[in-house]
């Protein structure tokens, strides 16, 4: 998914988004084991978006709020990717 977020970004964004992915990857990391609750981040985040608010400088300004599920969801929704997947 990393390849596809940065292949699908401008050129002056991508440094950015690599710090974003990898601060992301370390959070997750830190939080292997514990259940998350989207349910609100999915209405913030489908609202966003239908008011034309969900952009690049939104996922950062969660980023750097460590609001991990409304920037899950808003990666998610922005990289048109599953928020959802079947585990094995």
């Amino acid at each position: 998914m990393r390849s596809r977020i940065l292949s699908l970004a401008p050129p002056e964004t991508r440094e950015e988004i690599q710090r974003v992915i990898v601060e992301t990857a370390k959070a997750v990391g830190k939080t292997a084991g514990w259940q998350r609750d989207f349910t609100n981040a999915e209405r913030l985040i489908l609202a966003m978006e239908k008011s034309g608010t969900l952009d690049e400088s939104a996922l950062l300004e969660f980023v750097k709020q460590h609001k991990y599920e409304e920037m899950t969801v808003a990666l998610a929704r922005l990289c048109s990717a599953p928020l959802k997947w079947s585990q094995p």
